[in-house]
């Protein structure tokens, strides 16, 4: 009888367990659900929805959108009220991160696990009080493979009716950088200043890329001054480190993200010859300021990044010598340091790095050099907003044209080319890895 009391009293520990388990589990995932929903954290307008052209079709941005503004152009009306998705003819979903990814409630790695979860119910939420021919975007302006973004899962691509991410496979390919980069000063200017041999500066040290890693490498090899919180090896010079400072308050732009630290980086730059360039991510157009900052300054990168970099290099579309040093061109670390000690010891060799800029009539009207396939696959549209509106106005008519208005059977797909980590991705290409120690 003990014994069986004992058996019973353990059922009964078990059961309140799993009673007090759901309790929690659905706490995390409704509360935060409605937090995010009410929250002013994503910069929504929570009014009554009110519209000055009723005849032009209602574009919604929905979620941490800081960058868009109400208005009309195009010929759409955009908002950023969430209650305008019962009478929007568009929404445009922000799916850099998952609703649960705001600061709200943490309950260490089970708020993680919930969060895809989350993300679908809270989404699908939001199409239920829409009208059914409602159009969906999945907008994203990061690398999808970095951080493990919504714009990565299929479960959620698959939510929404066209992409618009970094990659030729997107629906409207995003690029970070729309302008050819110009030097900031005359080439002699900028070579006469250039001191120093080689950049690594970051101060993100868990990348996807697993960049860290390939740098930790490279120093076997040959000096670095990594001049960033990642792998530290050399202070910020004072002079420059002085310009990213906010004279109101004494904190620095990076902290904030303010975009005025970029001149620190522009002068930090133009001390030195090289830059080890690597992106967060290994992503087919996933070019970001750091190759950009190099052509503004005469520093020649050396680049490991987008496996398509190739046609981002000004000298290759000119049909002269590259512009940039490709990492992936060499078989391994000893090849690749031997060639920087080449171009360091002859000047010809190093000056034919800047060849391209005798060439400019050849790549300035065509960079990057698929510029022609991603124009087709945005359908002219100069801006995303733009495209947006475009087949917005086009599905409009053709359901008027054939009085349906049911939903859009076309869905949307996460981006094909992403390789995560460097090694994998070298692996892919089949180099001998024991070359890359």
């Amino acid at each position: 009888m003990v014994e069986m009391g004992l058996a019973n009293s353990k059922w009964v520990h078990i059961m309140v367990l799993v009673v007090m388990g759901w309790f929690v589990f659905t706490a995390l995932f409704h509360s935060n659900v409605r937090f995010f929903a009410k929250s002013g954290h994503n910069l929504e307008l929570n009014g009554p929805c009110v519209r000055a052209k009723k005849s032009l079709p209602l574009v919604v941005y929905i979620d941490a959108f800081p960058h868009k503004r109400a208005r009309d152009e195009f010929g759409c009306t955009f908002t950023r009220n969430r209650n305008c998705i019962k009478e929007a003819e568009a929404a445009v979903f922000n799916l850099e991160k998952y609703p649960s990814e705001h600061p709200e409630i943490r309950f260490f790695k089970l708020q993680r696990r919930l969060r895809s979860f989350k993300g679908i119910y809270y989404w699908k939420d939001l199409r239920r009080t829409a009208k059914k021919s409602l159009l969906t975007f999945g907008w994203c302006s990061e690398a999808a493979y970095s951080d493990r973004r919504p714009i990565n899962s299929k479960l959620i691509m698959n939510l929404v009716n066209y992409s618009i991410y970094v990659g030729i496979d997107a629906d409207f390919p995003f690029l970070l950088f729309h302008s050819v980069p110009k030097l900031i000063e005359p080439l002699e200017s900028l070579l006469q200043k250039k001191k120093n041999h080689i950049l690594f500066l970051s101060s993100n040290c868990h990348s996807s890329s697993g960049r860290e890693t390939f740098v930790k490498s490279i120093m076997k090899f040959v000096d670095v001054d990594s001049v960033g919180d990642c792998l530290h090896t050399k202070d910020f010079p004072t002079d420059i480190r002085a310009l990213e400072i906010d004279p109101s308050n004494g904190r620095s732009y990076r902290s904030s993200w303010n975009n005025k630290y970029f001149n620190s980086n522009l002068k930090l730059l133009e001390r030195y010859k090289f830059r080890l360039t690597l992106p967060n991510s290994i992503c087919d157009d996933y070019v970001t300021e750091k190759l950009m900052d190099c052509f503004k300054t005469a520093t020649i990168p050396i680049y490991l990044g987008a496996p398509n970099g190739h046609n981002w290099d000004m000298g290759l579309i000119a049909g002269v010598h590259p512009a940039m040093i490709h990492v992936s061109d060499f078989d391994g670390f000893e090849s690749l340091t031997m060639h920087l000690e080449a171009i360091t010891k002859n000047q010809t060799l190093y000056m034919s790095y800047f060849e391209y800029l005798h060439h400019k009539g050849k790549w300035k009207q065509n960079y990057p050099k698929h510029i022609e396939a991603i124009k087709q696959k945005r359908k002219n549209a100069r801006s995303d907003d733009e495209f947006v509106c475009k087949l917005t106005k086009e599905a409009q008519n053709q359901q008027q044209k054939e009085r349906n208005l049911t939903s859009h059977p076309k869905t949307s797909h996460p981006p094909k080319h992403c390789h995560g980590n460097w090694k994998k991705y070298f692996e892919s290409m089949g180099k001998n890895m024991s070359r890359w120690r």
